[in-house]
C-alpha cells in the first residue's frame, strides 16, 4: 500500500465522524466563539430550534406526569 492509499483512507474516515453543525473547524467542540457565529449566520434556525426545545419542555406535552396535590 502506497503512503498515498494509506492518507487518503485515513481522511475518509475522519469524514464519517458526526460534527455539531455549530462546530466550525471539527474538533468536537462547540466554542463560545463558534456559537456566536452560528447564531449570527442561521439565526432562523436558532429561533426554531429554541421553540422546538421550550415544547418538549411544555407541561401539556407531558400527559400523566403532573399530580393534583389539592384533590
Amino acid at each position: 500500500m502506497s503512503v498515498s492509499a494509506v492518507s487518503s483512507s485515513t481522511s475518509t474516515q475522519s469524514d464519517n465522524k458526526i460534527y455539531d453543525k455549530r462546530d466550525a473547524n471539527k474538533d468536537g467542540t462547540v466554542s463560545a466563539q463558534e456559537e456566536i457565529q452560528y447564531e449570527q449566520k442561521h439565526p432562523e434556525q436558532v429561533k426554531k430550534d429554541e421553540l422546538k426545545s421550550n415544547e418538549s419542555k411544555d407541561p401539556r406535552g407531558m400527559v400523566g406526569t403532573l399530580v393534583d396535590t389539592q384533590a
